[in-house]
């Protein structure tokens, strides 16, 4: 388990990659998991403290995981990325208009039916 996640989490953070306006953010996460990582790891191997080589260990996966993100760019929303369905359900739910004002009319209409029918207590 130790060895297979964390190429999981490299390879699909690469997979995922990140939009231009992520970018900083993604860096800045990496560069405080990069930072995070010496003192944790040289507690680690100096007390052996688990706690503390756990925390390198997932300060070291987190930060590259966050680089290997940053190797792949994906299209942000407004190049066309993950806004429209590749293909959209011919006569879906969008297509049927729909006439809010008769809604509400009747709406209100059986709001009133039932408040005039209502049993006086």
């Amino acid at each position: 388990m130790r060895f297979v996640v964390p190429p999981l989490f490299i390879l699909a953070g690469w997979a995922r990659g990140t939009r231009p306006a992520d970018r900083p953010i993604v860096t800045a996460i990496a560069v405080v998991c990069a930072v995070g990582f010496v003192p944790a790891f040289l507690i680690g191997v100096e007390s052996r403290d688990l706690l503390a080589q756990a925390a390198a260990y997932a300060f070291a996966v987190l930060s590259t995981t966050c680089l290997a993100m940053r190797l792949h760019t994906r299209p942000g929303p407004d190049d066309g990325g993950e806004e429209e369905p590749e293909n959209p359900v011919p006569g879906g739910p969008d297509l049927v208009p729909f006439d809010w004002d008769d809604f509400e009319r009747r709406f209100w209409a059986d709001v009133e039916r039932r408040r005039r029918r209502a049993p006086v207590a």
